[in-house]
């Protein structure tokens, strides 16, 4: 039984053995794979060299990135465009807001009131007398006295 326990431990150790030659081939032919492969990039001139699969994916790629930097360039400038009506339609509306207010002013004032009252509603004061006539036009005429 000795015996059995100890061939199947040299056993074991020879494919242990075994499996660290196979490893350190691998790592000898990964080296030398890549030493080659360095080698030639530098006969390249350190470039790697590229498929026409990979530069036509690379074209594409650029070609959606400047598309979409145009798209955005174009709305910044339509945006751009629109703040400035924006901003022209709020100067006309803020100058006719101050016109209102002033005319608005105006009105409240008792002369136009007056004035309005005697142009519009041919009102007169007490003691003055309005005369009427059709002019050679056919519009309405006055004298106040």
């Amino acid at each position: 039984m000795a015996f059995a326990r100890r061939k199947k431990k040299e056993q074991r150790q020879a494919e242990r053995q075994a499996a660290r030659e196979k490893r350190e081939l691998r790592k000898a032919k990964q080296a030398e794979r890549e030493a080659q492969a360095q080698a030639a990039q530098k006969q390249r001139g350190g470039r790697k060299k590229r498929s026409p699969k990979r530069q036509l994916v690379l074209a594409a790629i650029l070609c959606v990135i400047v598309l979409m930097l145009l798209l955005s360039v174009y709305r910044l400038i339509k945006l751009q465009v629109e703040e400035g009506r924006m901003q022209s339609e709020l100067t006309r509306l803020e100058e006719e807001r101050d016109a209102l207010e002033d005319e608005y002013r105006h009105v409240n004032e008792d002369s136009y009131v007056e004035q309005q009252a005697r142009d519009l509603l041919h009102m007169i004061k007490e003691g003055e007398v309005l005369y009427m006539y059709h002019g050679e036009h056919g519009d309405t005429d006055r004298e106040q006295q």
